[in-house]
């Protein structure tokens, strides 16, 4: 699209708005990769690779991963109910962010439930202290609908639990 180049993970030239992102399934030869990102981005509270793989490995669970010159940038893990979507996991490569990659993804996930007959809307439990992800979701049209106090099994951090609803058009 002839716009700004920035550089990515392994020096590849990448276009600022997103254009050349590409999203496919995450497989597991790119778990090391996803690990990266993941202790990138949320350091000692990133999750375990047992973690990345029992999530992957459950039935109602997919996981993607966005590619840029050819290099993962990021990743997400979406869990899928009977008439809503979860997004458990987003994560973007410090190097990539600002860039709308995980807002590309999040528009994705609300595509899948608009589509969907049943499904109504689209979830994120986000941390207390993950204040940059709570102004993320709610820019992206989502609200907070409920908290839940100590939600965390390695910190009493609340979880608060953001939503986007299609009948309301993330209102």
């Amino acid at each position: 699209m002839g716009g700004a180049m920035k550089t990515g993970p392994t020096g590849a030239a990448l276009a600022m708005d997103g254009s050349d992102a590409t999203f496919r399934w995450m497989i597991r030869a790119d778990f090391d990769r996803v690990m990266e990102i993941e202790r990138q981005c949320f350091g000692e509270f990133a999750w375990s690779r047992e973690d990345l793989f029992n999530a992957v490995s459950a039935e109602d669970v997919t996981g993607h991963v966005i590619e840029r010159g050819g290099d993962i940038v990021g990743f997400v893990l979406v869990a899928m109910g009977e008439y809503h979507r979860t997004i458990l996991n987003l994560a973007v490569d410090p190097l990539c962010q600002r860039q709308g990659l995980a807002r590309w993804v999040v528009e994705r996930e609300k595509d899948k439930v608009q589509s969907h007959v049943r499904r109504r809307y689209l979830e994120a439990a986000v941390w207390e202290r993950n204040v940059g992800a709570q102004q993320f979701f709610r820019a992206c049209g989502f609200r907070c609908v409920r908290t839940f106090e100590n939600a965390w099994e390695c910190s009493d951090d609340a979880a608060y639990v953001f939503r986007w609803n299609q009948s309301q058009g993330g209102e």
